[in-house]
């Protein structure tokens, strides 16, 4: 009898807390300093110049955000407001020519910019939309930073910024 009542127990416990769990397939908004991101730019944010997260769940969510934060959303604030140190890449992506080269004007874009061009040559990477949206970041954040007078300097066969400079 006792066997019965431990497992019975255990089954009615099991099966009460399976009928508390709320699974959503659908992934939290995710804003960083106030500034709603993607969840390719989430991943490359610097731990270290993390400040702070702040989870909001429900309804404080929904009030905040509206319809986007019904799946909750995740806040985190850095300790410094400008994009670049909280991304892990310092590189630019390029496709152009038949072999891989860099060039002096690579060199000084580098030096002044503190970007790197890696250069695919003529061989697109399988996923070319990775690179493009890296990319986004890096321009999105040298805009930011240098107003648009690096836009002379890029290269146009860097990955996506024809079409980032058409939404711009």
């Amino acid at each position: 009898m006792k066997k019965f009542i431990v497992i019975f127990t255990l089954f009615t416990f099991s099966f009460g807390i399976s009928q508390n769990k709320k699974t959503s397939k659908e992934k939290p908004l995710i804003v960083l300093n106030q500034k709603i991101i993607s969840y390719s730019q989430f991943e490359q944010i610097n731990p270290n110049l993390v400040d702070s997260i702040s989870v909001l769940k429900d309804k404080k969510a929904i009030d905040k955000y509206g319809e986007k934060g019904e799946n909750g959303v995740i806040e985190v604030y850095t300790k410094k407001p400008i994009f670049q140190p909280i991304m892990k890449t310092k590189t630019i992506y390029l496709l152009g020519g038949i072999a891989a080269s860099i060039t002096k004007e690579d060199m000084e874009f580098a030096k002044k910019y503190g970007f790197i061009f890696h250069n695919f040559g003529c061989i697109a990477p399988v996923d070319f939309e990775k690179y493009e949206t890296k990319n986004a970041q890096v321009f999105d954040w040298l805009n930011e930073t240098y107003g648009t007078d690096w836009q002379k300097e890029m290269k146009s066969s860097a990955f996506g910024f024809e079409k980032w400079k058409m939404k711009e």
